[in-house]
């Protein structure tokens, strides 16, 4: 299967807020910013974005251990 990841830069401040916009629409998320933040600060010069699929192996983890829990879990990547 192939993967929709993609990949995308990280040169200029737009790129970095465009980032931040992809992965929390709301701008709510503490821990985010403070990920972006230190990421910045460490000279990240890209990303790889993979939004949520599924994945052959992860459902055999999945269908072994979450599926016998009681609460309900996601089975995306």
């Amino acid at each position: 299967m192939k993967s929709p990841a993609r990949l995308g830069v990280l040169e200029s401040d737009a790129d970095w807020s465009s980032l931040a916009k992809t992965l929390d629409i709301s701008d709510e998320s503490g821990l985010l910013q403070s990920l972006l933040a230190t990421f910045r600060t460490v000279g990240a010069k890209a990303y790889v974005y993979e939004p949520g699929y599924i994945d052959r192996d992860f459902s055999a983890a999945f269908s072994a251990f979450y599926s016998t829990l009681f609460r309900p879990y996601l089975k995306y990547c």
